[in-house]
């Protein structure tokens, strides 16, 4: 395990800068630095950032929200020459520019859905490969865009915890737990990034010489995190590990849905119920589900997994009749359009979310939007008189059927999650 006098030994200390070492995201004592708005300055180079490839790497805790607080940033003073990756506008996202000549153009941002809570651990990363910029969170890409290349010039003004525009005082200093922060001359492929975050080296990263490190505070080789896409969402990776629906689906469409359903990134969700375990049958569902008044997703396949949907409510799906939620919404991830949807309630039926029923499994609306049968076959649209409309707002109800389960058939698989936090 380095040690954090590398760092600290090789920064200067300015006066007012308030840090103090802290217990890391594996409980170690004393192994991650803690700055209460405070920072360190690293000496000048002209190794850092040489106008090629790059990667920045680190654990990150934010503990209050700071105007574009930086994890680091390296340059030479404002609107000149700098590197720059932390929080965005009062941190709730990230942000990752290189500065040019007083232009910071085109800079990245992750998207507004991917929200940095507070008192939590994230491994986050930002790689430079050619002139396209990525950010990653948790393993996972986030973001990616295009991104000016940096000169290779002498740093002189190089911050951990602040930005060189605090002359100017447009950003705050960072209020928050740094570990394992790591600079590459490089840039790091996606799989030895996800390997960062699940604590394992792989061969490619640790023999090549693009992959050198310039700067490491501690040790990140015995990290028990385990790696995961929509677990990763959700904190806990059982929800990919035991999913057969999420193994039949890209990254592109994974990353989609957590986009899709719109809640925190940090969100918990645990599988509660897989027909394919548990069983097909309504008392199989109704054993696993009733009860649960959080909020449940169920996420339904059919056709081969050529159609994936499903909804969510805060609805409880024991007893008998329908449950109102103005907060359930259905939706598309796969189907025949080769895009995603995600379909509200009307708010004129919100008292008809869900009807609960002993002997079918979920239901969604007033008119039946979609359901599973007793003995786990899928339909839609089969309990309204003629002219009445559905309960959810679709694209086109012309091709209801195809945001959803296509024609009527027996499900590969559902499976359902309890929103936990």
């Amino acid at each position: 395990m380095s040690n954090l006098s590398d760092v600290i030994g090789a920064a200067d200390l300015f006066n007012g800068t308030t840090y103090s070492y802290t217990t890391d995201r594996l409980n170690n004592l004393n192994s991650s630095i803690y700055f209460n708005s405070g920072f360190l300055k690293i000496p000048p180079s002209d190794a850092y950032f040489t106008g090629g490839d790059f990667t920045i790497m680190a654990w990150i805790q934010m503990k209050s929200r700071k105007q574009y607080a930086r994890i680091i940033e390296f340059g030479n003073g404002p609107y000149s020459d700098s590197v720059a990756f932390g929080g965005g506008q009062l941190n709730t996202q990230l942000y990752f520019a290189v500065v040019l000549n007083s232009s910071s153009e085109p800079s990245l941002n992750t998207p507004t859905t991917y929200v940095i809570e507070l008192n939590t651990w994230y491994h986050v990363a930002a790689v430079l490969q050619g002139q396209t910029a990525f950010i990653y969170i948790n393993g996972i890409q986030v973001a990616n865009g295009p991104m000016q290349r940096p000169r290779s010039i002498l740093r002189k003004e190089n911050y951990i915890g602040r930005s060189i525009y605090h002359y100017v005082n447009l950003d705050d200093d960072a209020d928050a737990v740094y570990d394992d922060l790591k600079l590459f001359k490089g840039a790091l492929k996606s799989s030895d990034i996800m390997n960062d975050f699940t604590g394992y080296t792989s061969s490619s990263s640790s023999s090549s010489s693009s992959s050198t490190p310039r700067l490491s505070t501690t040790s990140y080789l015995n990290s028990s995190i385990q790696s995961c896409l929509f677990g990763s969402y959700g904190k806990n990776c059982e929800l990919k590990s035991n999913s057969t629906i999420f193994k039949n689906v890209t990254t592109e469409q994974n990353l989609n849905f957590v986009n899709l359903i719109g809640f925190s990134f940090n969100t918990t969700w645990s599988l509660i119920y897989k027909a394919s375990v548990d069983g097909f049958s309504a008392s199989s569902f109704h054993s696993k589900c009733n009860g649960i008044l959080n909020g449940t997703l169920t996420l339904v396949s059919t056709n081969n997994f050529s159609n994936i949907f499903g909804g969510y409510t805060q609805a409880d799906w024991s007893g008998l009749g329908y449950k109102g939620d103005a907060n359930a919404f259905l939706f598309s991830l796969v189907n025949a359009f080769n895009a995603s949807y995600k379909m509200p309630i009307k708010s004129i039926y919100n008292g008809y979310a869900i009807y609960a029923k002993p002997d079918y499994g979920p239901v969604f609306g007033r008119c039946m939007d979609f359901y599973i049968t007793n003995d786990g076959s899928y339909g839609s649209y089969s309990n309204c008189e003629v002219g009445q409309i559905y309960t959810y707002q679709y694209p086109s109800l012309s091709s209801q059927s195809n945001y959803l389960g296509g024609s009527n058939t027996t499900p590969d698989d559902i499976e359902v999650y309890a929103r936990i936090s």
